[in-house]
């Protein structure tokens, strides 16, 4: 398949509708147009224009008469069809209303899935080389298992250019927020709080951000040298000043440091998975951190722009074992990954890359047809339950000589005009909706009126009209005139009826693994919040080490235990909930040197360990009143197990090289998510400790912060005092796992409305066309129980296999999702059994109202209705 080739379905689609005068030259313009634009762009861009052409040139004057002349006039038989629709809109209301209600539900949860993927799929994709540009991973073997991780030795990136020609470019870059979170940037008088990012010379050159001041070649070629945001140059200098050569004083950790702004970059684009305010140069980093330039420790992220027509999979055998030769004893290997796939792929497991964030695009994009389907379905339903109503109609237009591909235009005409109606009420809602859509997803969408969102709509518009009309159209356009005239037709045969059982199945069957779903997300986000983490984690804030905190944290800590209503007070560096460093450099008597084995490296101050509530297994924590220094150190029972010492308090490991005395082991706790298992850690008494954690007393919260940020201002009187619960920082973990409980539970909940809507309809109508029958039974003294049961037999049913259908489905889609937590609830029959009571009640409350109305109405009155 030749990917450089227009699409073959719709230069089909052109000769199918064009004048066979007019498609050769047309044709040919537009496959000129085509490889025009690709001199100029990607082919996916070339093949969205050319179908954009193809759908433009589908207007009047070039499409083929639908019919021959010496039939039916076209304009004429189309304003008749419109007509006929229109009329009968206005004279079935109430199935009207249920369509136009349920497909434009459908549509406003497609186009709003649709705009939450495409903003989700165009992320880091507007690179200008974003075909071309990699991120080197690095895959360690640890305890007989594979680690992907995205940090490299700070020398590999100019090595790889240096001796790889298929090597265009290079940066190395330290990702914002690596070593804790904001700093202080100050000028002059004026203090902010920054998010910093590290980066060699060619950053600018690599990446597209825009950069609005400077000249990307030299803007952080040295070490004085930094770049900050347009937002950050209007608050320090002024808006409208060039802060070129202008100074900055940065303060972080306890360190200041003093540097020259040589450019400055405009606001990120939307679609970025960057955020940073400012950025220096990699030298002071490495400057900073002596240890990170040698091939034994990694750091930086490497980012390689490959030359034109490099083949990724032979370069990837060729670095695959590049560190092997540059220092002895390393055994972990590099490979590429695509960078702007790095966000929805970036997942491994055991160095096999997994679905990532893509799985929920997918996951969203099945719930969007399977709601919009829902939707479809009971429009087929309804059209065909009620055609007993047309039948008249067809067999008179039959017998004028109609033929049956005009009927069938007459009935698409009518599902087109009400798709129609229901894409624009769909956009309405939309617009009303996708303010809070952004709040529950946490992005910042816009509704634009463009290219993309117009064929979207109308192929999806396209495709409900087909869905939603086919069955109907090919169903009402079929019976025969003469059996119809005579009224030898039935209204209803026994292979529609179930037909229809069926579609009502694919409905509540849906319905029910969404019920399923839902619960057991919720239930395992409940499970993961109640989880005993084998820290305390309620009533702890946690604030950034800002400005003269860094100089003096030890004196704040304990100022801070001094205040009333707080309980305990630490300090921790980077971050303690996976965002900690993990290294191999822990060595002890005995070890395999085959086997690698990464720890977690907590840097910590005197009493963290304390504030949060971690239980002591054996000696002790780190104490001042002992004088441990780093000289001592403090694992997890896990490390414990993993290194095989008996009776560890009092002797020595080897961490980097160095002794360490062990003084004490902690309980096993979760530092990462519940995605993971526990694994080995240890606790070193650290400097430049970026965060500083407080334990308040139960009920005493606002008081006691209050109290704190009067402290903190005694600090910092020109910094605004920020803090954050760990609890959230906890939560944010799992934030993805939270939008998709919540977005799903709303998604349900319009699935299963529309299904009810849609039995609600059949139920109506069944009720309407068996009125004489209820009639005569209550003459003959059938109750009014029997009747309600006469009425909803059939449904319940029908919803009842529906149930049983859904079972084994829920089962083996819930199960598929558990398997990504190493800790998990267990599958209870409840859940399901539950799931099934829910939507049997939705359906018999969807019921009762509408056969209670048509088992009470008088017998007189269903007697002498005609």
């Amino acid at each position: 398949m030749n990917r450089n080739r227009p699409p073959g379905f719709f230069i089909q689609l052109f000769k199918w509708y064009c004048k066979e005068s007019l498609t050769e030259s047309i044709l040919g313009d537009l496959e000129e147009q085509f490889e025009e634009d690709l001199q100029h762009h990607r082919v996916f861009t070339a093949k969205r224009r050319f179908v954009w052409n193809v759908i433009r040139f589908f207007r009047k004057g070039i499409i083929k008469p639908i019919y021959d002349a010496q039939k039916l006039n076209t304009y004429g038989m189309l304003k008749h069809d419109i007509k006929l629709a229109l009329r009968g809109f206005k004279r079935f209301k109430t199935s009207f209303a249920i369509n136009l209600i349920g497909l434009s539900s459908g549509l406003a949860c497609t186009l709003l899935i649709y705009l939450w993927v495409k903003d989700e799929w165009k992320k880091d994709k507007f690179h200008e080389n974003e075909d071309r540009l990699y991120q080197v991973m690095h895959n360690i073997e640890v305890t007989n298992k594979i680690e992907t991780i995205k940090p490299t030795p700070a020398l590999l990136g100019q090595a790889l250019l240096d001796e790889f020609p298929a090597v265009e470019k290079m940066v190395s870059v330290v990702p914002a927020g690596s070593y804790g979170a904001n700093g202080i940037v100050q000028h002059e008088e004026k203090q902010l709080k920054a998010l910093e990012q590290y980066a060699t010379a060619g950053y600018f050159d690599v990446f597209s951000f825009p950069l609005k001041i400077g000249n990307k070649k030299d803007v952080l070629t040295s070490k004085d040298n930094v770049v900050i945001s347009e937002e950050l140059s209007k608050k320090l200098v002024g808006e409208g000043i060039d802060p070129r050569g202008k100074s900055i004083i940065w303060h972080k950790d306890g360190k200041t440091h003093t540097y020259v702004v040589t450019g400055v970059f405009a606001a990120l684009p939307a679609n970025t998975s960057e955020k940073f305010d400012l950025i220096f140069t990699l030298d002071t980093f490495l400057d900073q951190h002596p240890h990170i330039r040698d091939w034994k420790n990694s750091d930086p992220s490497t980012f390689l722009l490959l030359s034109k027509n490099t083949e990724v999979s032979q370069f990837n055998t060729q670095i695959k074992k590049f560190m092997h030769a540059k220092q002895a004893g390393i055994k972990s290997t590099l490979f590429l990954q695509k960078y702007s796939d790095t966000y929805l792929f970036g997942k491994y497991e055991n160095g096999v890359p997994l679905a990532g964030r893509m799985r929920y695009v997918k996951l969203f994009s099945v719930i969007a047809a399977l709601v919009l389907f829902i939707a479809c379905i009971n429009f087929m339903n309804l059209s065909t339950a009620r055609a007993s109503r047309r039948l008249k109609e067809i067999g008179v237009k039959k017998a004028m000589g109609v033929n049956r591909r005009s009927l069938v235009f007459q009935f698409f005409t009518e599902t087109f005009l009400l798709s129609l109606l229901s894409v624009s009420v769909a956009f309405i809602l939309v617009i009303i909706f996708l303010g809070p859509f952004n709040e529950l997803t946490g992005k910042e969408i816009l509704l634009r009126l463009n290219q993309e969102l117009v064929l979207f709509s109308l192929t999806i518009m396209s495709i409900t009209t087909l869905l939603a009309g086919g069955y109907p159209a090919l169903y009402l356009s079929g019976f025969e005139p003469i059996a119809i005239l005579k009224g030898k037709l039935a209204a209803s045969s026994i292979g529609d009826l179930w037909a229809r059982k069926g579609l009502v199945i694919v409905q509540y069957c849906a319905s029910a693994i969404l019920i399923t779903s839902v619960w057991v997300v919720a239930s395992q986000i409940k499970f993961i919040q109640n989880k005993n983490l084998g820290f305390e984690k309620e009533e702890v804030i946690y604030f950034n080490a800002d400005g003269r905190l860094g100089e003096q944290s030890e004196i704040f800590i304990e100022d801070v235990r001094k205040l009333p209503g707080i309980m305990n007070a630490g300090a921790f560096g980077h971050d303690l909930l996976g965002g900690m460093g993990k290294t191999t450099g822990l060595n002890w008597e005995g070890k395999n040197p085959e086997v690698n084995v990464r720890f977690g490296n907590l840097e910590v101050g005197y009493g963290l360990i304390e504030t949060f509530g971690m239980e002591i297994a054996m000696g002790r924590p780190f104490s001042r009143e002992f004088g441990d220094n780093n000289s001592e150190i403090v694992l997890n029972e896990k490390a414990i197990e993993i290194i095989g010492i008996e009776d560890p308090i009092g002797k020595s490991i080897q961490l980097w090289g160095r002794n360490r005395e062990i003084i004490g082991v902690v309980k096993n706790f979760h530092f990462e998510s519940l995605h993971e298992e526990i694994k080995p850690c240890f606790f070193q008494i650290g400097e430049d400790l970026s965060s500083i954690v407080v334990r308040i007393a139960p009920g005493s919260d606002f008081k006691t912060i209050e109290r704190i940020e009067k402290l903190y201002r005694q600090y910092n009187p020109a910094l605004t005092f920020n803090f954050q619960f760990f609890e959230q920082e906890y939560y944010a973990l799992y934030k993805s796992e939270q939008q998709i409980a919540s977005l799903s539970t709303y998604f349900a909940g319009i699935a299963i409305i529309i299904s009810c809507l849609g039995l609600f309809g059949l139920v109506a109508f069944t009720a309407e066309r068996k009125q004489k029958e209820i009639g005569i039974r209550k003459v003959l003294g059938a109750s009014v129980l029997k009747l309600i049961f006469l009425l909803s037999n059939d449904f319940i049913k029908t919803v009842l296999a529906a149930i049983i259908i859904s079972l084994p489905i829920s089962y083996w889609l819930v199960k598929l999702w558990l398997e990504a937590f190493v800790y998990r609830i267990e599958l209870s029959i409840w859940f399901f059994a539950g799931s099934g009571f829910i939507v049997l009640l939705i359906a018999l409350i969807t019921m009762g109202a509408q056969t209670v109305k048509s088992a009470t109405i008088k017998p007189v009155n269903s007697l002498k209705d005609e």
